[in-house]
């Protein structure tokens, strides 16, 4: 990979975290209750860890997340950052990152 290559697929990992998207989709499967709505969100891969997603950017999620109004929110997984990304990079205790 070239130096620009390299250059701009670190700054995107450092810049992804700091995105928030809402895609949102209408499905509709076979033999579903016309008119029955079911609101689903999905929060995944968070990785949590300071300071790229604090706990105040973990609030800033879930506000988001209640203000969609869903029925129901599924949480896959990838909740902690696995490993320290630099010497800057700091664990999240996990009850703190539940409890937000």
């Amino acid at each position: 990979m070239n130096t620009a290559g390299s250059v701009g697929f670190g700054g995107y990992a450092l810049a992804e975290p700091f995105r928030l998207n809402v895609t949102r989709y209408a499905v509709s499967p076979p033999n579903w209750p016309k008119g029955l709505r079911l609101r689903v969100v999905v929060i995944a891969d968070i990785h949590v860890c300071e300071p790229w997603m604090s706990l105040e950017r973990v609030r800033q999620i879930v506000a988001r997340t209640n203000a969609l109004a869903p029925d129901i929110v599924l949480l896959p997984g990838d909740f902690v950052a696995s490993h320290r990304i630099s010497k800057m990079s700091g664990f999240v205790p996990h009850d703190e990152w539940a409890r937000a």
